[in-house]
Order: structure tokens, then C-alpha cells, then sequence
């Protein structure tokens, strides 16, 4: 098994590299800018797959140490909390204005990038956290 998935990330990391070289060295739109179609794409493939390894090893590891439900079970109430929180926070009532003049008065757009923004805050401050006290309990030891 880990032959194959040795190979499965060489062949993804190929496939990146490719990509960019591709973004790099490829084809510009009428403003000079490189197309990035392809890269996003792919990024969004990688995510994707990531999610479901990660949604699929949890439940995996669930069933198959039922001791670790208890611990499982405060972590997704966890994220719930920040989730419910950052919703909360998110105004997509004030308009924002661009650099080019216009106007983004779009609720959805207004909601969603807020919402996400106050996701990667939390999430930023919880790894800091979590790294500080793991380096003072090592300290301690």
C-alpha cells in the first residue's frame, strides 16, 4: 500500500509541476496575465482529495478504535463553535469598493469571503496556541 501511494504522490507532484511550468512559461490574456485555469483546477482536485482522505481515515480510525470516539466527538463540536462564531461575525451588509472603482455589493460574495476570513483567523490562533503550549510543556519536562 505505501509502494502505491509513494507513486500516487509522485505522479500528483509531477502533474504540479507541470501545471506551473505550464502557468510559468504558457500563454498570457490580453492584460499580460498567465492563465491560471488550469493550476486552479488542480488545486481544487488536490483539496477535494485531501477532504476525503481526511473525512475517510477519521471515520476509519473511529471504527476502528471506538476509544477515541470521546475525543472525535469534542473536536467536531470544536469546529462547530468556530463555525457558528464565525458566521455570526460575518456582515455582508457593507458594501466594499475595489481598486478599479466598482462597487462588490454582492450579499453572497460579502458573506462567504467574510465568513472564510474569520474561519482562517480562528484556525491561525489555534494552531499558534496549541504550538506555544506544546513548546512550554516540552520546556517543562
Amino acid at each position: 500500500m505505501k509502494k502505491v501511494l509513494n507513486i500516487l504522490l509522485g505522479v500528483m507532484m509531477a502533474i504540479t509541476v507541470v501545471l506551473v511550468v505550464m502557468m510559468v512559461a504558457g500563454g498570457r490574456d490580453a492584460a499580460g496575465n498567465p492563465d491560471v485555469s488550469g493550476i486552479i483546477v488542480w488545486t481544487y482536485v488536490l483539496f477535494a482529495l485531501g477532504l476525503v482522505a481526511a473525512l475517510v481515515s477519521a471515520v476509519y480510525n473511529t471504527f476502528t478504535n471506538p476509544s477515541g470516539l470521546k475525543g472525535t466527538l469534542v473536536s467536531l463540536v470544536a469546529i462547530a463553535v468556530v463555525l457558528g462564531v464565525a458566521y455570526a461575525l460575518t456582515d455582508s451588509t457593507t458594501p466594499m469598493n475595489m481598486a478599479d472603482g466598482t462597487v462588490m455589493d454582492d450579499k453572497l460574495v460579502l458573506g462567504v469571503s467574510d465568513f472564510s476570513i474569520y474561519v482562517t483567523y480562528f484556525a491561525m490562533a489555534a494552531a499558534l496556541v496549541a504550538a506555544f503550549f506544546a513548546e512550554v510543556k516540552s520546556a517543562i519536562k
